[in-house]
């Protein structure tokens, strides 16, 4: 008689437990939606118009995810987003962390300059997560995509096979506020290549930085101003590319002068220099002569590398937009970065 009547009471307790857990993620539901149509109007409050998205809050009981079957929004600017099969959830039991998955085809249209020529970006496909810390500050993020196509009016053709973004804070000891983010994109196609020789399609483009100093909140003079006082800067722990039989690496520290233009000295490193300066003579971007004057100079600066193939090493200065390689000026001046005030 005892033994029944403490398995009715646990058996009760284990029902108010699970209506109180029921009633509870229904309740958050229900906030859910109306976090999210709160969302829609200051969106378009910010001149983004929502032109399709029907949520449904799903995943009873052990995660909460909203699905969109199709999702188009577009601003004034001419920045749109038009895809479908949009899914993101959270578990129960690692509430701190967002997932997200895009299984179907997406479409992004930016255009630069108001009037001007679109560009379109299109994927077959993404998926990430994000984990945030109990203040709501962002720890981790991580993104891939597959199959990527950048279409703009005059400029190659370019598709992606994978992307792999990574966002990280805290990556320094040094630096609290430091954060790190690093991407690979791999077997790039340009359709047709600027570079003929080289081929067309490139084997990796990677790029490992760390951003030292609070981030601004927004990309303005301002914000940016203060960023490099507090000692703000870039550091570029490895960029670059593998190109066929050329492989370039640099790294090295940024920050911003008194213009708020990028500067400091970065250290390159290049395989192939030779290959790279036959296929710009090949493509009409040098001369022969001016090829043959960098090649000699490029040649001074060389030396054997493990392989026993000829390695450049040489200090990239940065200052005024003006640029050094090994303290020899190049013909190259940096457009200025108009901020926005």
């Amino acid at each position: 008689m005892r033994r029944r009547r403490r398995t009715i009471i646990a058996l009760s307790v284990l029902l108010v437990l699970v209506g109180l857990y029921t009633g509870g993620w229904f309740y958050a539901r229900s906030m859910v939606l109306a976090e999210l149509d709160r969302q829609v109007a200051a969106l378009g409050a910010q001149g983004i118009t929502v032109e399709q998205l029907e949520p449904r809050v799903t995943g009873f009981p052990f995660s909460m995810g909203v699905e969109a079957d199709a999702v188009q929004m577009s601003h004034e600017t001419g920045l749109s987003w038009t895809g479908t099969g949009l899914d993101g959830w959270v578990s129960v039991f690692a509430p701190t962390t967002a997932r997200i998955d895009m299984s179907a085809p997406q479409e992004f249209t930016v255009r630069p300059v108001a009037g001007g020529p679109a560009i379109t970006v299109s994927i077959a496909g993404a998926r990430g997560f994000a984990t945030a810390g109990f203040d709501g500050a962002l720890e981790r993020a991580q993104l891939d995509v597959d199959d990527i196509v950048f279409d703009a009016l005059g400029a190659p053709e370019m598709r992606v096979t994978a992307l792999r973004a990574n966002a990280v804070q805290g990556v320094d000891d040094t630096a609290p506020d430091a954060f790190g983010a690093d991407i690979l994109l791999q077997d790039v196609a340009l359709t047709p290549s600027p570079l003929p020789q080289l081929g067309t399609q490139i084997d990796a483009i990677l790029a490992d930085v760390i951003v030292i100093g609070p981030l601004p909140r927004e990309p303005n003079r301002q914000e940016l101003a203060a960023w490099r006082d507090a000692g703000g800067r870039l550091r570029i722990e490895s960029a670059g590319l593998d190109w066929g039989e050329v492989h370039i690496r640099v790294s090295g520290d940024l920050v911003l002068d008194e213009n708020l233009q990028p500067e400091g000295t970065l250290e390159v490193v290049l395989n192939g220099h030779s290959q790279l300066l036959a296929a710009a003579v090949d493509a009409g971007l040098v001369g022969s002569a001016e090829a043959g004057m960098a090649s000699f100079g490029l040649s001074a600066l060389s030396s054997p590398g493990e392989d026993g193939r000829m390695v450049v090493r040489a200090p990239l200065s940065i200052a005024h937009q003006e640029v050094r390689l090994g303290g020899l000026p190049l013909p190259l001046r940096l457009p200025a970065i108009q901020w926005p005030r």
